[in-house]
């Protein structure tokens, strides 16, 4: 059975992540659960230790900062990527690790699947479809929620991906490089919940991840 491990990037978690690290460890029992904090303030990794999981500090704020310090330190098989606010569907890991053994890299389309009411205001949602398009456009590769916070990987693709987005960028970023580096990605529907708590995603952050999807084009 192929290696599995759940990576978590975490930013003031601690109302989400006991339930999320419960809920990753029904669904994928035999997975390691690995939360990279980013300076956190509150008991988000006091939480996550005391629930078993690795836990990987990252002095930089931001998600692609996690991420990067992940895929270096990590060795599995498989790596699935999802938000720790229990707004994805912890229950479908199984469904993007099947698609693995086809895939080098499988995102979730909250796009084709179905939005809980108030999960994405229609600005937002708006913002992410054009997103999408304008990476669709770029990169000549269709795809319908390139912004998703869901992914999975298998280990010749996240060793192979080239992390250098900051911030937000994180998801093009992913979606850029699986398509420079030829990966077969594939796209699979998820459902997507209402967050609890303030969302970190601000709108300029749209605007960013197509300046980031427009420099990665043309970048060697």
């Amino acid at each position: 059975m192929p290696s599995v491990s759940i990576l978590l990037p975490t930013l003031n978690e601690a109302e989400s992540i006991g339930r999320t690290i419960t809920e990753v460890r029904a669904a994928v029992p035999q997975a390691e659960i690995v939360v990279i904090d980013g300076l956190s303030t509150d008991r988000t990794v006091e939480i996550a230790k005391s629930l078993g999981a690795r836990i990987l500090l990252e002095k930089r704020k931001g998600k692609a900062f996690a991420i990067k310090a992940a895929f270096r330190e990590i060795d599995s098989d498989y790596a699935v990527m999802i938000d720790a606010d229990l707004t994805y569907p912890v229950k479908d890991i199984q469904k993007f690790l099947s698609l693995l053994k086809d895939y080098d890299v499988v995102l979730g389309s909250r796009f084709k699947g179905h939005f809980e009411e108030g999960a994405m205001p229609p600005i937002n949602g708006f913002g992410n479809q054009m997103i999408s398009l304008v990476a669709t456009v770029l990169y000549l590769k269709p795809v319908s929620d390139v912004c998703t916070g869901m992914w999975a990987f298998r280990k010749n693709a996240y060793k192979a991906i080239d992390v250098t987005a900051h911030t937000f960028e994180l998801e093009c970023n992913l979606f850029a490089q699986s398509v420079k580096k030829g990966l077969r990605m594939t796209e699979v529907p998820i459902d997507y919940a209402r967050r609890g708590g303030t969302s970190k995603v601000q709108l300029m952050d749209g605007v960013k991840d197509c300046i980031f999807l427009l420099k990665e084009r043309f970048r060697p």
